[in-house]
């Protein structure tokens, strides 16, 4: 069954818990989120069905091997249940993580996500797919695990200032390449607050179609992320910013392949938005830290590859997607081409400014 996606008010999130279904919670949140939510923390614990809350801290290493031992372990030492629902409250990885630890607690957990940024919110907490990171890429360990409930609580963005809102833009603009709704929104100038529940219900609705995976439709939520998770893990920039390059230089990447238009259109995308200091300093620490062979190792081993090939995703004028393939000597040549992009990207960015 599909997960609920409601919105709702802080103020209400413990009225939701105390009236649902469950008869136990055990409540992971984000230590960070806590410190400064402290009444909804008092809120939650006071009431009788939560069993426990726990503190995580939300960042990638969280989502290793020693820390899913640790947690389980930690969890299964306390009076757990089948009858127990995870609930998780944080950031994309906090989401991510415990959507893993309910998957396989037990053989398996009911649980909600309450994703706490904007970047949760419009993709990490939607569509099942729960994992940990290994030393080979990004979420290699994992399986598909919807969660009951995704609560949208857009009042969590408050702590954020809006340098920190528009580093997590990548997605939005994902979105807004594979939506003609949401780019003609964008481009008529709707608040990207205001965009929240448009991209939960666009990528509800591609799962919904394709949960596993298995059709091919899922994968168009895979665009950006070829190149933007070797530049997460090789460059050691977030999320958001590496999809955020992706979606530029993947276009360029695959331009004599297919009449994409991909990266005019993203690079127009982001000027709406007011992201090309954002692009401009994430493409620098990509030539700062420019590691093709790296690079190359974890587009090879990436999840998308099929038969030793390199597979990107791409989108034409009409937002029609196309899994290209590419061979690793096709792929390195390409990078070599990237090179000089980002440089010339860089510098027209430092002329308009």
């Amino acid at each position: 069954m599909a997960s609920q996606i409601i919105t709702l008010k802080i103020s209400q999130l413990s009225n939701f818990c105390s009236d649902s279904c469950y008869h136990r919670l055990v409540i992971m949140m984000d230590r960070t989120v806590a410190s400064h939510f402290s009444e909804l923390t008092q809120s939650l614990q006071s009431l009788p069905k939560v069993q426990n809350i726990f503190y995580l801290q939300g960042a990638e290493n969280l989502k290793s091997l020693d820390m899913y031992a640790y947690w389980s372990e930690k969890l299964l030492a306390t009076s757990l249940d089948r009858s127990t629902h995870m609930v998780a409250i944080g950031g994309g990885t906090i989401t991510d993580f415990c959507g893993f630890l309910a998957a396989t607690l037990l053989r398996g957990l009911s649980w909600t996500a309450i994703p706490t940024t904007y970047l949760g919110m419009i993709d990490g907490a939607i569509g099942g797919k729960v994992a940990l990171n290994s030393g080979v890429g990004k979420n290699m360990i994992g399986t598909f695990h919807e969660p009951d409930n995704i609560l949208i609580c857009q009042h969590f963005l408050s702590t954020f200032d809006q340098q920190q809102l528009k580093r997590g833009l990548g997605e939005l603009v994902k979105y807004a390449l594979l939506s003609e709704q949401i780019y003609q929104e964008i481009m008529t100038g709707k608040q990207v607050i205001e965009l929240i529940l448009m991209c939960a219900q666009y990528k509800q609705s591609v799962v919904a179609q394709d949960l596993k995976d298995s059709k091919g439709l899922r994968m168009c939520l895979n665009l950006g992320h070829t190149l933007g998770h070797s530049f997460e893990k090789a460059c050691q920039i977030s999320h958001s910013e590496a999809v955020l390059c992706g979606l530029v230089l993947e276009g360029y990447m695959c331009e004599n392949l297919i009449d994409n238009h991909q990266s005019l259109k993203a690079l127009e995308i982001i000027t709406t938005l007011h992201l090309n200091v954002v692009l401009q300093e994430a493409l620098q620490k990509i030539i700062d830290m420019w590691q093709p062979n790296n690079m190359i190792n974890f587009c090879y081993h990436d999840k998308k590859g099929d038969q030793g090939l390199i597979t990107i995703v791409i989108t034409d004028k009409t937002h029609k997607v196309h899994n290209l393939q590419l061979s690793p000597g096709d792929f390195k040549d390409k990078l070599s081409y990237l090179q000089g992009i980002i440089n010339t990207l860089i510098s027209s960015f430092s002329i308009k400014h």
